[in-house]
């Protein structure tokens, strides 16, 4: 009759008293009258024990700055875009960005003017295997693969090799290389501002001028235009 009677003056409590309670349950009401245990791990209990949103971050391992990235106009600015093929990003202001088209260059080859800085006197000969460049705006890559055939006679070609490259550079600009047939050294070439010859020696500034030698260079620069 008493637990009827307490039944009747809160049936909420007489619901909870059905229940087997155990260390690590939590209660929680599945609905009206209706209690239910779950499990309650150490960290459910660390985090509802926590006394605000901080507390609650470093419980989560959240904490700006440390494991998360802390609001950035930027990022904001970067995640509103819509990132496509062939597009690329740029800033319109302080916290702002936008796409734009990206053309990716093609490579295109060109025909290079091959000699030295003591030109032979007739007989001279170079094989181009690659004379190829791709020019983005005025930024210019060139891949090189060259091989003196014959240095001529009267007298042979001598010096450091030269070769035109297709544009003219805004600034002074060095690649770099191997000869891969003789040596296996590394060369280097360089090309002075406002002018399109490249200069091609050794790593050492010696010649690389012999017959057979097969040149290998890449190199990136500015053109003037």
């Amino acid at each position: 009759m008493a637990r009827q009677a307490f039944s009747d003056f809160a049936p909420n409590l007489s619901a909870i008293e059905d229940l087997s309670f155990a260390a690590g349950k939590g209660l929680y009401w599945t609905g009206a009258g209706s209690p239910a245990l779950y499990d309650l791990t150490s960290f459910g209990r660390s985090l509802s024990a926590a006394a605000d949103d901080e507390e609650a971050r470093e419980a989560l391992n959240l904490v700006i700055g440390v494991d998360v990235q802390a609001f950035s106009d930027n990022l904001a600015s970067f995640g509103g875009l819509t990132l496509a093929a062939n597009k690329i990003v740029y800033a319109t202001g302080p916290g702002a960005v936008a796409l734009t088209d990206f053309t990716p260059a093609a490579w295109t080859n060109w025909t290079p003017t091959i000699t030295t800085t003591t030109p032979a006197g007739s007989g001279f000969s170079a094989t181009v295997t690659t004379a190829k460049y791709a020019k983005n705006g005025r930024t210019v890559h060139v891949a090189l693969n060259v091989t003196l055939s014959n240095l001529g006679s009267g007298p042979a070609a001598s010096g450091n090799l030269t070769v035109t490259l297709p544009f003219p550079a805004a600034n002074a600009a060095q690649g770099f290389g191997t000869e891969n047939a003789l040596t296996g050294h590394m060369v280097q070439g360089n090309v002075s501002a406002e002018t399109n010859v490249l200069t091609i020696k050794k790593y050492d500034a010696s010649t690389v001028v012999a017959t057979g030698a097969q040149v290998r260079l890449t190199m990136t620069y500015e053109a003037t235009a």
